[in-house]
């Protein structure tokens, strides 16, 4: 919809209701995609919007949009093609982050056990999804019958939160992770924390340095963004 290099061209941002949905209007003219007018069916999420479209610099950059992003997104590409997204999502479930422990250092194998299982408990004990779970670099072949679970349980998503789960879920490197943050089983911030164990291991025993530093906040503000989105589109706290 618009490049980093933009410039701001709007001096008023106005929410306005549109045949059961709202628009963010720009000078009195609504934000269109290459589906249309950009129309949002959540008015707390209408709201946030404009408020980002209100706060953006003199130069337009897609990192200060992230809500309307996703909207984007949400009303194209997910709302168009929503097998092709939950099959995205199975794919993550067939060799997910949670399912693959280490077999050592025991500190950190205790770790995943601690952060792990009990979501694996959860999503078998909700949605009868059981999936196998190994200690090494073995690639696991996932019960068919428990991955059409997973699909399954995505089916009653509408878009929007469809939307925040696929974008959780390329954060966290996880769908269980993410599934688990949007049905409010765990916060963003327990989310982002779990899907970095290995990683967090890694840099309390031998460092950091500023550029991966700088990463790994880029990614938490990404997950923190689709967590708010999912929020605003629920209408209930899950941050």
């Amino acid at each position: 919809m618009w490049k980093d290099s933009t410039k701001r061209f709007h001096s008023r941002v106005d929410v306005v209701a549109h045949a059961g949905h709202w628009a963010i209007c720009l000078d009195g003219k609504t934000i269109r995609t290459r589906e249309g007018e950009l129309l949002v069916p959540f008015a707390p999420l209408a709201a946030a919007i404009a408020e980002e479209w209100r706060a953006v610099g003199p130069v337009l950059r897609r990192d200060a949009l992230p809500l309307t992003g996703l909207a984007i997104q949400a009303t194209g590409t997910v709302a168009n093609e929503p097998q092709r997204i939950h099959d995205e999502l199975v794919r993550y479930g067939e060799s997910d982050l949670v399912c693959y422990r280490v077999p050592e250092p025991q500190q950190l194998a205790l770790e995943q056990e601690c952060a792990y299982s009990p979501l694996l408990d959860w999503l078998k004990e909700k949605h009868g999804v059981s999936l196998a779970v190994t200690s090494g670099l073995t690639p696991l072949r996932q019960d068919p019958a428990a991955l059409a679970n997973l699909r399954a349980a995505f089916a009653p998503l509408e878009p929007f939160i469809l939307t925040g789960l696929v974008a959780a879920t390329h954060v966290l490197g996880s769908v269980v992770l993410g599934f688990a943050m949007i049905q409010g089983r765990i916060d963003a911030s327990s989310a982002f924390q779990m899907s970095r164990l290995d990683e967090a291991f890694q840099i309390a025993r031998w460092g950091s340095d500023e550029e991966a530093a700088a990463r790994t906040e880029d990614r938490r503000r990404e997950l923190l963004s689709a967590a708010r989105f999912v929020q605003l589109s629920l209408h209930e706290p899950i941050l």
